[in-house]
């Protein structure tokens, strides 16, 4: 009959006749993150990582991400002497490079998720090669998708049929 059953942790169990892509969006700061960390917390099968600020004395200094298998990377920094900048980061995209190198092969029953698809992220193509994969594949996924940011790729994300984009 096709379809995915997920089980949640508090033992119950999701049933999906066919892999609903859902993709987050928003404004920096509206949630995105945090909603997605918090689902995900409710799923025992799944896969993916999510990325989050590092800060000091309260103050955002760059960004880490970490992945369900416990492989992270320094996505960037304001110390960053990278010469990819977003704004006053210092984009480390091989180090980004060799974090999705780290990340397990695509599970058939697991949710996949993606923090987040933008702007620092794309710069690199080995990310965008890794987003295509997950999105391809039968498997549900959510994910972030910038609101700021867009080029030909988010913009062919947000075209598709078979996406669903939430603001």
């Amino acid at each position: 009959m096709g379809g995915l059953e997920l089980k949640l942790k508090n033992g119950r169990t999701c049933y999906y006749k066919y892999a609903m892509k859902i993709l987050l969006t928003g404004e920096p700061g509206v949630g995105k993150s945090t909603l997605l960390g918090a689902v995900m917390r409710e799923f025992d099968q799944r896969q993916g990582f999510l990325t989050y600020e590092v800060k000091v004395k309260g103050s955002r200094t760059g960004f880490t991400m970490l992945a369900s298998n416990g492989v992270s990377c320094e996505l960037a920094s304001v110390d960053s002497l990278s010469d990819t900048r977003v704004s006053r980061y210092g984009v480390n995209i091989q180090e980004l490079d060799e974090f999705i190198t780290k990340l397990p092969d695509i599970e058939p029953k697991n949710l996949i998720y993606i923090d987040e698809i933008g702007q620092m992220q794309l710069y690199s193509e080995a990310y965008r090669n890794l987003v295509m994969s997950y999105i391809n594949a039968p498997n549900p996924l959510i994910g972030t998708l910038s609101k700021i940011y867009n080029d030909e790729f988010t913009d062919q994300l947000r075209k598709r049929d078979d996406i669903e984009v939430v603001e």
